[in-house]
């Protein structure tokens, strides 16, 4: 599961559910910064969510 935000306090959107390891995040505004948090979720059930990444959408 990913979560997205404009800051890193949130609010966190939650983005839709993937088996991927790579996910595309769509309907992102050029020139704002987004922040990005992922949860694993696999048999022994869900991680803990990683740490917020940045990066400005160009």
């Amino acid at each position: 599961m990913e979560k997205t935000a404009q800051n890193p306090d949130g609010p966190w959107d939650d983005q839709e559910l993937s088996t991927s390891t790579r996910v595309l995040i769509t309907d992102l505004t050029p020139g704002k910064v987004y922040w990005v948090r992922a949860q694993a979720n696999g048999s022994a059930g869900p991680s803990g969510w990683g740490g917020p990444a940045n990066a400005m959408v160009v």
